[in-house]
């Protein structure tokens, strides 16, 4: 184990509470408390890649490091679990969509919900067509992209829909 490990610790002023469902209360920026902190709080990972083979073999170490770029995580959303029921990103073909897109669909491609009159047919659609051709309607008001039409129903398996309700960026 290096003894050169830098150690961390995140100060962070709260208080217990019988009222909080939490248990404790974090200071906010207008000096009042609150449940939950208004931000998310960011531990800076440093890694370096190391080898060495003992006894039979050289021993080797690399000089230098390779720079790996930095990634944000916050500690927040695995403590709580926040990926454990996470299935998918986002849709990726029609067997993802539910009543309320499907019916978002024809409202935004009247002309699907001519050609096919079915859910079974929009789906078909959506598979061979549709999702290749987002977004749809670019550069208007109306346009839909994936994210758009993943926050039309609420789906805790999917990162973006759960990301909708917690507030955290997604990188795409």
């Amino acid at each position: 184990m290096d003894n050169n490990i830098e150690k961390i610790t995140l100060f962070i002023d709260a208080i217990t509470s019988s009222t909080s469902s939490t248990g404790y209360l974090i200071r906010q920026s207008n000096r009042t408390w609150g449940e939950f902190p208004e931000s998310d709080f960011y531990v800076p990972l440093v890694l370096d890649k190391r080898e060495e083979v003992i006894d039979y073999a050289s021993v080797s170490r690399q000089q230098g490091f390779d720079i790996i770029d930095r990634q944000n995580f916050n500690p927040f959303f695995i403590e709580y679990d926040f990926f454990t029921t996470i299935q998918r990103n986002k849709i990726i073909n029609s067997t993802n969509l539910s009543i309320a897109q499907i019916a978002f669909i024809r409202e935004s491609r009247p002309d699907v919900n001519n050609d096919f009159p079915t859910d079974d047919g929009v789906r078909n659609w959506f598979d061979e067509f549709g999702l290749n051709e987002l977004p749809w309607n670019p550069g208007t008001s109306n346009e839909v992209t994936l994210n758009t039409l993943e926050e039309v129903t609420i789906n805790l398996q999917n990162i973006v829909s759960k990301a909708s309700i917690y507030p955290i960026d997604i990188n795409n």
